[in-house]
């Protein structure tokens, strides 16, 4: 277990899922890219606690995930 400080902007569903953004350490980056904001993805934290990164295109990066309901979310 590695305690990552870099997610936030947590946003809480009713069930107490939740989407926010984060690092992904070991994301593949474009070349010629150091990290910084290309290696921030979202992330979706379920009711149980298990942590999964959502689904993203190659070289693409988040800068804020939110639920826009309980059914939907804009990630």
């Amino acid at each position: 277990m590695q305690t990552d400080y870099s997610r936030n902007g947590i946003d809480f569903r009713a069930d107490g899922a939740a989407v926010m953004t984060g690092f992904d350490w070991s994301q593949s980056l474009p070349s010629g890219v150091n990290g910084g904001t290309n290696s921030t993805i979202a992330w979706y934290l379920t009711p149980e606690g298990e942590l999964t990164s959502l689904k993203h295109e190659e070289g693409y990066f988040a800068v804020s995930a939110l639920w826009l309901n309980d059914k939907y979310c804009d990630c």
